[in-house]
């Protein structure tokens, strides 16, 4: 078996484990816990912040999933194609990085502003 093969199984792989990971996070089907989720010490402190966190970073992995899924199975079809296998993981390999850390960056973001907004909500209402 070639290594582009290997590379593409290796990635399909990687892709159905970052759907089926990312599925019930999106649902919102996983509660907070200490191994499983987008887990900071902002979205383990609250369900407010720890479930549209993790659906939101959920959804993102399983774009990840998704497009590893198809540089995989790019990598299969170009199985004969040298050139073609190394332009597909030059250009998908970075792609996937990126997507994972854009969700992994959204998933900050979208906890510190939750966080924020519940402690103005609780400022406000202590009359501070």
């Amino acid at each position: 078996m070639s290594g582009g093969v290997m590379t593409g199984l290796i990635l399909i792989g990687c892709g159905v484990l970052f759907i089926a990971i990312g599925l019930p996070l999106a649902r919102g089907k996983v509660s907070r816990n200490a191994f499983y989720g987008y887990r900071t010490p902002t979205t383990r402190r609250d369900d407010r912040i720890w479930y549209p966190v993790n659906a939101m970073t959920g959804i993102w992995l399983i774009w990840a999933g998704a497009l590893a899924a198809v540089i995989g199975l790019l990598l299969l079809v170009l199985h004969d194609n040298a050139d073609a296998q190394r332009l597909v993981l030059g250009i998908g390999v970075p792609a996937l990085i990126v997507c994972l850390l854009l969700g992994i960056y959204r998933g900050w973001r979208l906890a510190r502003a939750i966080d924020e907004e519940i402690h103005r909500q609780e400022s406000a209402e202590r009359g501070e």
